[in-house]
């Protein structure tokens, strides 16, 4: 609601994502739906930059754990990637490019690291240490951005309360989340470690590369660059709810508790839409 209300064109990422991987899903039974799979991921490419890097790594975990299923219809899964490259031709240039807004976001464009390595290198030239170089680079500052980033994305604060860094996206005191989703989500993770679901283990890897993309940008945490993990963590809050209301369904003080929660949070943050 948030993204799609104001027009942004990523939001069509989760649609082709959803779609995709209903139609590989389907060709578990019947082979040939792998082509509208190739299709929708395709599509999804030209719908946002940040698809361009999330979509490949999603592609890598389905066939991470689904490659049994995909090996078996070995003939159509590569017909279909020929026609995943026909149909993104036309895009080929643009992806091949290094400029436009991915070079001007990436922490690999930023002037920080530049800047810091050049102060504390001419730091240790007036202290005569001999291994500046070795603590003071640009890759060991990419990676240290890559990681703070990346985990900004998995903060509880940031998914669950805004943590302040949503600005005009969502609202103050707003997550990507509904603060009542917290236990659900964390009664799930916990059921899929018990019970080893490889469902599970394929929704988690969902919404844990889904940040990838943006932890290589200067902004983060950021809700639209990671749109494509939102469907895995709607489906894991769903799932969570099914499994409290298993738990908890002769305590009725606890399920109307929840109850209660979820509309305060859903009433405030539809104060927060429509009035900030």
């Amino acid at each position: 609601l948030q993204f799609s209300r104001v027009a942004f064109e990523p939001i069509l990422v989760p649609f082709f994502v959803v779609w995709g991987l209903y139609f590989f899903l389907k060709s578990q039974d019947t082979p040939k739906w792998i082509y509208l799979t190739s299709l929708f991921f395709a599509l999804s490419l030209y719908a946002y930059v940040g698809a361009r890097f999330f979509v490949p790594l999603f592609a890598v975990l389905i066939f991470f754990l689904f490659r049994r299923q995909i090996m078996i219809m070995k003939k159509h899964v590569v017909l279909a990637a020929i026609l995943f490259i026909i149909v993104l031709a036309p895009l080929l240039p643009s992806i091949a490019s290094t400029g436009g807004r991915v070079g001007g976001t990436s922490i690999f464009n930023s002037p920080e690291p530049t800047r810091m390595v050049n102060e504390y290198r001419h730091q240790d030239f007036l202290s005569k240490n001999k291994f500046s170089v070795v603590f003071h680079n640009k890759p060991l500052l990419w990676a240290e951005g890559f990681f703070i980033g990346y985990m900004r994305h998995l903060s509880p604060t940031y998914l669950f309360a805004g943590d302040n860094q949503l600005n005009w996206r969502v609202g103050s005191s707003l997550g990507i989340l509904y603060l009542f989703e917290f236990p659900l989500i964390v009664l799930v993770i916990l059921k899929i470690i018990r019970t080893r679901s490889r469902v599970g283990f394929f929704l988690l890897g969902w919404a844990l590369i889904a940040p990838i993309p943006a932890a290589f940008t200067t902004e983060t945490p950021h809700p639209l660059r990671s749109i494509g993990g939102i469907p895995a963590l709607s489906i894991l809050s769903a799932w969570g709810l099914s499994e409290f209301l298993q738990v908890f369904r002769q305590r009725r003080v606890i399920l109307y508790a929840l109850g209660v929660l979820a509309v305060l949070n859903i009433a405030n943050y539809f104060h927060f839409y429509y009035n900030h």
